[in-house]
């Protein structure tokens, strides 16, 4: 988890302790948006910011099928939420990072679409996905 919040010129700062007390609150939550939004208004309310940003990543499992074997298995792919709220708009974003590793028989052709020329191994995509709330 990552949390920012924007104080004016003449604050001297902020305890992080108040920070993490202020995501606490909503610990105990199912997961979703809404929760980190909540924590969102609470860091600028707690804090007197203006501005806040929130972002939590976590590794997603998901099941796969092998191309070739016809066996499955769990791939995981890191993923990361985030929100921003900038003068009382707040964005959501979701960005979803989908490695190919060199194991893939595909991984070469993949690598080399992304990389510079003489590396090879290693692939890595993002997808993002996002949205104004206001």
């Amino acid at each position: 988890m990552t949390g920012t919040v924007s104080l004016e010129a003449d604050k001297k700062g902020i305890n992080m302790s108040r920070i993490m007390r202020s995501f606490y609150k909503h610990a105990e939550a199912p997961f979703s948006f809404e929760v980190i939004e909540a924590a969102l208004d609470d860091y600028i309310s707690d804090l007197d910011s203006f501005d806040a940003r929130i972002q939590m990543r976590f590794s997603f499992p998901m099941k796969v099928d092998s191309l070739r074997s016809g066996l499955s298995g769990y791939q995981y792919y890191d993923i990361a939420l985030e929100l921003v709220e900038k003068t009382g708009c707040v964005k959501r974003s979701c960005i979803w990072i989908m490695s190919i590793p060199s194991t893939c028989p595909c991984s070469l052709e993949l690598s080399n679409m992304r990389a510079p020329p003489g590396t090879i191994g290693h692939a890595a995509f993002a997808a993002l996905g996002g949205a104004d709330v206001g």
